[in-house]
């Protein structure tokens, strides 16, 4: 399945996402914010809004956005949440394919989004839309693993093999949360669009019953370009073994990592 299709999955599982997705952290738009050093007529563009968690840090704020959203349901999802910010403009379409005013925007923001675009242009293109002097602020969320974790982790492995073994050969074991490997500073740096990345980490625990950790699994896309049959017999299981050998709790220890850049 293409790159492209995998991204059209989310407008099947758009509720689900918008409902178990977990937030950025509030201390990451302060740094943002504070890297770029805005002033109130500073307009940001967003590449990837899906349902608007990442927009509704920024709305609350006071910065006056315009959003991209692929997923004609997340879109929506997006405008009635952010309805009461008239500073907030979801726009549907294919930031690939859309053509965008040159020097225009002081930031661009994706949240987990930025790898789903064309690696040839993604860049240039951010650059292009940006005015000089402006800022990309790329940022995802990443499952991080220690002894907290890890062991329920591996037991769901069970799972995947027998329901899932796509899935299963290319699981690894996520680092240790102060050992998360650096994945976007070269990609930015080969550019030749921005300056060297600012890089910053946010370490944090979220805990989950069995329901809501599957309610998770199944907003991701791997999950989610399964054979239905396929998906829920895995997510039935991983369920049965959450309860039967995690104590119908499980850990997920994450950390979503910011890159900072100026445009060149």
């Amino acid at each position: 399945m293409t790159g492209l299709n995998r991204r059209a999955l989310y407008d099947q599982a758009a509720v689900r996402y918008d409902r178990a997705r977990p937030a950025y952290p509030e201390a990451l738009f302060d740094d943002i914010l504070s890297f770029a050093q805005l002033d109130k007529n500073a307009r940001i563009l967003e590449v990837g809004c899906g349902s608007g968690q990442a927009t509704l840090s920024l709305a609350r704020r006071g910065c006056q956005v315009d959003c991209i959203e692929l997923s004609e349901q997340l879109a929506e999802l997006a405008r009635g949440k952010l309805a009461r910010f008239p500073n907030v403009r979801i726009i549907r379409g294919d930031y690939d394919k859309m053509r965008l005013p040159a020097a225009t925007y002081e930031l661009l923001v994706s949240a987990t989004a930025f790898h789903w675009l064309d690696p040839a242009t993604r860049f240039h293109k951010a650059r292009d839309t940006l005015k000089p002097g402006g800022c990309i602020a790329l940022f995802w969320h990443r499952p991080a693993s220690s002894q907290l974790s890890r062991d329920c982790m591996e037991t769901l492995q069970s799972a995947y093999r027998e329901h899932a073994p796509s899935l299963a050969a290319k699981w690894q074991p996520p680092p240790p949360p102060d050992q998360m490997p650096d994945e976007f500073s070269e990609p930015i740096a080969e550019s030749d669009c921005f300056q060297r990345a600012l890089v910053k980490r946010y370490a944090y625990n979220l805990s989950y019953s069995a329901d809501a950790y599957i309610d998770l699994l199944g907003t991701f896309s791997d999950h989610l370009a399964l054979p239905p049959d396929a998906r829920e017999s895995l997510l039935a299981a991983i369920k049965a073994l959450i309860i039967k050998m995690c104590g119908d709790r499980i850990i997920r220890e994450q950390v979503t990592t910011l890159y900072l850049a100026r445009r060149l």
